[in-house]
């Protein structure tokens, strides 16, 4: 455990880390020390710690598991390691690179399946999506991603591309088909190093295991309001306009995704909600099929859904724990530096006279309503505190040990 850098005591450097980089809660700066190079960084560390005067090294205490302190003096590297030191595991955990997600059974009576999702930018349905609302640039996304899974150029043929890049709708019904066929008793969806992409995948997921009931219902927590400026394209404001009687400006705010607010005042607004979501569906040919078809809906929800985060589960990473979350799965880990009741998606923007650029949110999120502080910080069921990754002898993967603990 790190215990100063430099003197100075972790307690300060957090303080000092708040408001050279946004966190909105303290799981956000922990991240930003541990993740977001704060602490390898010549630049970052410089000014977090001008007390450091020996650039060539840097001079850190350790506390090790029985408590006793030792000073390191740690070399400055121009880069980060190609390799960390780790405590390595007694779980063999999947690496699903480049695709970014898929599934493994722990056991040879399969009672307990793990998915893993690490990353959310390279699964078939979001390109299909992609494509529709911008060709050029999602088609080349898609290329680039078939390039990386296969070693060889993408074909011609925009389908045929499609066509080999993994599908979440597939590997979820894959998945459902055989935890019902072994009787599997257990789902633990691995998020903790799921750093975001395209959030669509949410809906599949809880379509397979819980149905598309629990899915909308799900979704009536949610708010989102936007503002518009005149940053937003033409077509944009135009596709927020089309069957309004009163149209929005570029300075509006848009409350109509506010499915929460709507929803208290009328409860007939779950059938918009659902006509909202079938249209977006078909954006996704692949799922869509799926949904309309039925078949799989609600297939097999073992009798523990699991969901294990860290402070690097983010932004879509974040939401597909969300929904599931809803949806009833419990959470094990240590809380996201992620809040739920937050800013998000960005406009970009260039300055006019110096031409520096920047991005600026143009979306509010709400998911806790009635619960500010959990809207800060969503805390899990089973939370790993340091005595409890310490019992599993600080193991790569102890948020998985301590899951299966608490379904037995």
């Amino acid at each position: 455990m790190l215990v100063s850098v430099e003197d100075v005591p972790v307690k300060e450097l957090l303080a000092r880390a708040r408001p050279m980089v946004s966190g909105e809660n303290e799981y956000q700066l922990l991240r930003n020390l541990a993740y977001g190079g704060f602490l390898f960084s010549a630049p970052f560390l410089s000014d977090l710690v001008p007390e450091w005067v020996e650039r060539s090294r840097v001079q850190i205490v350790l506390r090790d598991k029985d408590a006793h302190d030792a000073e390191h003096a740690i070399p400055v590297l121009s880069q980060p390691p190609g390799k960390w030191i780790s405590s390595g595991s007694r779980i063999k955990r999947p690496r699903p690179y480049p695709q970014g997600f898929m599934y493994t059974f722990l056991d040879s009576a399969r009672t307990t399946a793990l998915l893993v999702v690490d990353d959310m930018q390279s699964y078939r349905e979001m390109f299909e999506q992609w494509s529709v609302s911008n060709q050029a640039e999602g088609e080349n996304s898609a290329r680039e991603v078939y390039k990386a899974l296969h070693q060889s150029d993408a074909p011609e043929d925009f389908e045929a591309v499609l066509v080999g890049i993994p599908s979440a709708t597939e590997t979820f019904r894959t998945l459902v088909q055989e935890m019902r066929q072994a009787g599997t008793k257990t789902l633990l969806v691995d998020l903790r190093y799921n750093g975001g992409g395209n959030s669509e995948m949410y809906n599949f997921l809880l379509y397979f295991l819980y149905g598309r009931d629990v899915l909308l219902r799900a979704k009536l927590y949610r708010t989102e309001v936007r503002r518009y400026s005149r940053y937003d394209s033409p077509e944009e404001l135009e596709g927020a306009n089309r069957g309004r009687a009163v149209p929005l400006t570029t300075t509006d705010y848009d409350f109509s995704a506010d499915w929460y607010g709507r929803s208290q005042r009328d409860p007939s607004v779950a059938d918009s909600l659902k006509a909202e979501f079938e249209q977006e569906m078909d954006r996704m040919p692949t799922f869509a099929a799926e949904y309309r078809s039925g078949k799989y809906e609600a297939y097999y929800p073992p009798a523990n859904v699991m969901v294990l985060c860290s402070p690097a589960t983010f932004s879509s990473g974040y939401t597909l724990m969300y929904y599931l979350y809803r949806a009833g799965a419990k959470i094990v880990g240590t809380p996201s530096a992620q809040a739920g009741n937050c800013f998000g998606e960005t406009t970009d923007f260039e300055l006019q006279h110096s031409r520096l650029s920047g991005t600026i949110s143009h979306k509010q999120f709400i998911f806790f309503h009635d619960d500010p502080e959990m809207g800060r910080v969503l805390r899990p069921d089973y939370q790993l505190t340091y005595d409890k990754l310490k019992s599993y002898d600080f193991d790569m993967n102890a948020e998985i040990l301590f899951a299966l603990d608490m379904c037995r």
